[in-house]
């Protein structure tokens, strides 16, 4: 007999969440990378409760924002640098 079973260990309701591969650490500070027009704006975060593929962001970052994932062409993300938005 086999058994699954699924062990929640803290909720969050009405939370803000991202990918975790959109939150940058650096130097002990974890950051997100938001679009504004067509360029990278980096904004300082502060994290809650995460999963294997998302986690929660408490402050630095407001409803219905686009935060960048990753570049295409393999070059790091930077503060202020242009985007061309792939949905």
């Amino acid at each position: 007999m086999n058994v699954s079973v699924a062990v929640i260990t803290d909720r969050q309701d009405n939370a803000i969440t991202v990918s975790r591969e959109a939150v940058i650490q650096d130097q002990g500070k974890r950051f997100i990378y938001e679009v504004e027009g067509k360029r990278l704006k980096r904004h300082e975060v502060t994290t809650g409760v995460s999963n294997l593929t998302r986690i929660q962001i408490v402050s630095g970052l407001a409803e219905n924002v686009k935060v960048a994932l990753g570049a295409v062409n393999s070059q790091a993300l930077a503060d202020g640098a242009p985007v061309k938005v792939v949905e």
